[in-house]
């Protein structure tokens, strides 16, 4: 954002920082131009490369402020699912760091078949490292590639983007097929090992979240 305001060459003066979505950015911007406040919202994107994402399969969400005790998120795990490897892993986050870091982030393979189930796990992991500064974002990305089409569409620049923003945070990728299912994806390989790549260029810094959310296993 500084460097936004200093190629606009705009004085001003930060009083607070808030973390912000890319689509709420991109329609402040919008609205600036509308009143008049900037002549050409177009030459920033470009110069900014904020040309890249889907709005079909990418969005942002929000992190909330609010401290959530390590009794509590247990409480919600047993809510949502009848095994221990969830509060297992919640017991885990909230373990204090020894020295002040907690090293290269952990990465999280779901395999669960309702999509309900599955959004609460996300919610109780994420949020359970933001509860307890393992993240440096307030926000975290979500790819959602419901559509093959859309899918195949998703270059390595796109993916990179994507991550790019959420360096230091996490970033979910869904998928409503079985991640164990070739098939799907025999026509995309090439889509698919980039987006890995970019998995693996960003695994020191940004937590990733594979998982299905099939409901048939047939």
């Amino acid at each position: 954002m500084e460097k936004l305001l200093e190629h606009l060459k705009l004085d001003y003066c930060i009083k607070s920082k808030t973390e912000t979505t890319l689509s709420t950015f991109l329609l402040d911007l919008e609205m600036a131009s509308e009143h008049g406040f900037l002549r050409n919202v177009r030459a920033i994107k470009e110069k900014y490369d904020l040309f890249f994402c889907y709005e079909e399969i990418y969005e942002e969400k929000i992190l909330g402020k609010d401290i959530i005790s390590k009794d509590d998120m247990l409480k919600k795990c047993g809510d949502v699912v009848t095994t221990n490897m969830l509060s297992e892993e919640v017991e885990r986050i909230y373990c204090p760091s020894v020295d002040g870091s907690f090293g290269v982030p952990t990465h999280y393979l779901l395999d669960i078949m309702d999509s309900s189930t599955c959004d609460e796990t996300i919610n109780i992991l994420v949020k359970s490292m933001h509860c307890n500064g393992r993240l440096i974002r307030d926000k975290y990305g979500i790819i959602d590639i419901s559509a093959m089409n859309v899918f195949s569409a998703i270059s390595h620049r796109d993916a990179y983007k994507m991550y790019q923003l959420n360096k230091g945070g996490v970033v979910v990728i869904k998928s409503p097929y079985q991640i164990s299912d070739g098939n799907k994806y025999s026509e995309n390989q090439d889509n698919i090992y980039a987006i890995a790549q970019t998995i693996k260029e960003f695994s020191t810094t940004t937590t990733t979240i594979l998982c299905s959310t099939t409901k048939d296993k047939g």
